[in-house]
């Protein structure tokens, strides 16, 4: 079995959670810049993972494009993002993002992220700003949360690693089937 991790990340939370499945597994990971010419449909299993920003995600237009090529892989996606985990909102991100035969194909988790303020830059600081102070749809226990962090900085505790547990499990669901072939 050979798995791979392509990601791109803003301010490092995707970085994070690639760092922690690639440890869980045992397996490579790259930055989407430093994939160059690697052949991707050498692998059996591809996890890709990017950052939501503004209902983007950049990561999503290679996969929308490679995945033709990538037959024979398993191909799963994780996004990280400040919206509370939630499966409407994430089906419609990924509907937004994804072509129809990525939707069909492509196994879906999202991931929580998180902010440290000092390392925003001036335009997601006000979207922060922005869904705090306009967004009603997001529940006030999640953004009590963005507020109450020491010194108004979250980043990734320890307790979030839990959240790839999932992924793990799929990426091994697939290499014993693979091993039983």
């Amino acid at each position: 079995m050979s798995a791979v991790i392509i990601y791109d990340t803003k301010y490092g939370h995707t970085a994070t959670y690639a760092n922690w499945i690639a440890d869980e597994l045992h397996i490579s990971k790259y930055r989407l810049d430093e994939i160059g010419a690697l052949d991707l449909s050498t692998y059996d299993t591809i996890i890709f993972g990017g950052p939501i920003f503004n209902g983007r995600i950049k990561i999503a237009n290679l996969i929308n494009s490679e995945l033709a090529n990538l037959n024979a892989c398993e191909i799963i996606f994780f996004s990280v993002g400040l919206h509370p985990i939630d499966r409407d909102y994430f089906s419609s991100i990924c509907t937004q993002n994804f072509d129809y035969p990525a939707q069909q194909r492509v196994h879906f988790y999202q991931l929580q992220g998180a902010v440290n303020p000092e390392k925003l830059k001036w335009w997601h600081r006000m979207m922060v700003w922005f869904i705090k102070k306009f967004d009603h749809d997001i529940n006030q226990q999640h953004i009590q949360g963005l507020e109450e962090a020491e010194n108004h900085m979250i980043d990734l505790p320890k307790r979030f690693r839990k959240l790839v547990s999932p992924i793990v499990a799929e990426v091994r669901r697939h290499e014993r089937a693979i091993s039983l072939q």
